[in-house]
């Protein structure tokens, strides 16, 4: 596993590469790393912004853990940047598959 290293070395940026690839596929678990790679800055330059559209995306999806990430992101996003991200997450959710969770595609 790329992310944990276990059995290889660490590869954040490889890991980063397919939490992106299965969260654009629909699904909240990639949703959620991707988010969390975002947030911490692992494999990819760290965004706040980014890791709250991703966190909203899963969250809407039906992932429960993603709220506290949300939450956090929301907390380091001032105002206006938090108005954009909420549009931008509506907008990208609106385009990706719905996950075997999800029950609209309306980010809660």
């Amino acid at each position: 596993m790329k992310f944990h290293g276990f059995g290889n070395r660490k590869d954040f940026n490889g890991a980063f590469e397919l939490f992106k690839e299965t969260a654009k596929e629909g699904s909240t678990f990639g949703q959620r790393m991707l988010a969390a790679c975002y947030y911490h800055g692992k494999g990819v330059p760290q965004n706040y912004r980014l890791s709250y559209i991703w966190s909203s995306i899963c969250y809407s999806g039906g992932e429960e853990l993603c709220l506290v990430l949300r939450g956090l992101s929301e907390t380091e996003l001032r105002t206006g940047s938090l108005e954009a991200a909420q549009l931008e997450a509506l907008q990208l959710s609106e385009t990706l598959p719905k996950s075997s969770k999800t029950q609209s595609t309306e980010v809660r």
